[in-house]
């Protein structure tokens, strides 16, 4: 099975609907973050069904505008964070569930960068997949996060 890669950027919990606090930021190209090396973020791939990067920017609407209308919507985009989507991680949607929810259920395999924290120690990486961690990723999967760390 293919995917396409979609890379976590950060945590971020609140409750306003129409603040940035309501949606977990992603990138949807891991090739183009610039942030992955800031402190505390651990570099993150989620391998997801081929198509999700295009249909998921295709329902995401402009942040300030929806912002301004007082709408929440599922998926949003900024100007100022080009390529990344905010997927609305607080309340459910008009089919019940909670967008980040639905996202997180459709991944195929998430692969994490480790850093070393011994002086020249090499870096490692985590692959879960169905529920099993693996101590590895594949060399596409580290070439993806080869840049972090």
């Amino acid at each position: 099975m293919t995917g396409g890669d979609i890379m976590e950027l950060s945590a971020r919990r609140g409750g306003k609907d129409f603040d940035d606090q309501a949606y977990k930021w992603i990138s949807t190209n891991a090739a183009t973050v610039l942030r992955g090396s800031i402190p505390k973020r651990v570099p993150t791939i989620f391998v997801m069904p081929e198509g999700t990067r295009d249909r998921l920017l295709g329902q995401a609407q402009e942040f300030e505008d929806m912002k301004e209308a007082k709408k929440r919507v599922d998926f949003v985009k900024k100007d100022n964070e080009p390529g990344d989507l905010g997927i609305q991680g607080v309340s459910a949607g008009a089919d019940g569930k909670i967008p980040l929810d639905t996202f997180r259920d459709s991944i195929i395999r998430v692969v994490t960068k480790v850093s070393s924290n011994k002086a020249g120690g090499k870096p490692s990486f985590v692959t879960i997949k169905n529920g099993k961690v693996s101590r590895t990723a594949s060399k596409p999967d580290q070439a993806a996060l080869a840049k972090f760390c």
